[in-house]
């Protein structure tokens, strides 16, 4: 289970910034390997703030505008925890658009502040926007990075009845995640690809497309949800 408590304020037609505290237990599963020790169940409790500047002109399908995020992310003892951990995540997105054609580019990053994450709180990647072809937290560190650049074209319409437009386009991405900044060398860096058919339905953003990596990972997936 999890919960929080936010308050925020709205920065004009910029974006928002919001900060709270949160408390939740894990209960997780052991799959292979003894990193937990055979302990699985853990509280979390902490502080937590987030600024958000969007730009972008659609949520489902950008063509032009900035999207940024920065976090913070501090697990405290005095909230619950087991100890305390901080870390730092942020990201930035751009689109822009000439006729049906929309270009992006996207970076990705976080890091540990100060001692090692433990594992249910390191960064994680793998999901089918964050290098494709990889499970979701496939990849985990106490740091990680991905940039991305791709290309979408808007192509044709649905029936008035199931949504308004269809996409198709792809991008490429690199990145990795790290336990030891002093791991990282360019020769680690993954390399994937991705292709997609997308459909601006009343259900919202509808996304079906297939990712594969240079390592031999690949996986077909199907996500309803916005672009970002």
């Amino acid at each position: 289970y999890f919960g929080n408590l936010d308050l925020g304020v709205e920065l004009g037609r910029y974006g928002e910034f919001r900060a709270g505290v949160y408390r939740g237990y894990i209960d997780g599963v052991l799959a292979t390997g003894s990193e937990l020790e055979n302990r699985q169940n853990f509280h979390l409790g902490g502080f937590r703030s987030t600024l958000i500047i969007d730009q972008l002109d659609d949520p489902g399908f950008p063509s032009r505008g900035i999207r940024f995020i920065a976090q913070y992310d501090a697990v405290l003892d005095a909230f619950g925890s087991e100890n305390n951990f901080q870390r730092i995540y942020g990201s930035y997105h751009e689109f822009g658009s000439w006729g049906h054609n929309t270009m992006f580019f996207q970076v990705t990053g976080g890091a540990k502040i100060g001692r090692d994450l433990p594992i249910y709180l390191q960064l994680s990647i793998g999901p089918e926007f964050s290098l494709s072809g990889y499970e979701p937290d496939a990849l985990r560190g106490q740091y990680l990075g991905i940039a991305r650049v791709g290309y979408f074209r808007r192509f044709s319409v649905l029936p008035a009845v199931m949504g308004s437009e269809l996409y198709m386009g792809g991008f490429v991405e690199t990145g990795n995640s790290f336990l030891d900044l002093n791991e990282f060398e360019i020769d680690d860096q993954i390399y994937t690809a991705n292709i997609f058919f997308g459909m601006d339905t009343f259900l919202g953003p509808l996304f079906i497309g297939y990712g594969a990596a240079d390592t031999g990972k690949d996986a077909f997936y199907l996500r309803l949800g916005h672009f970002l």
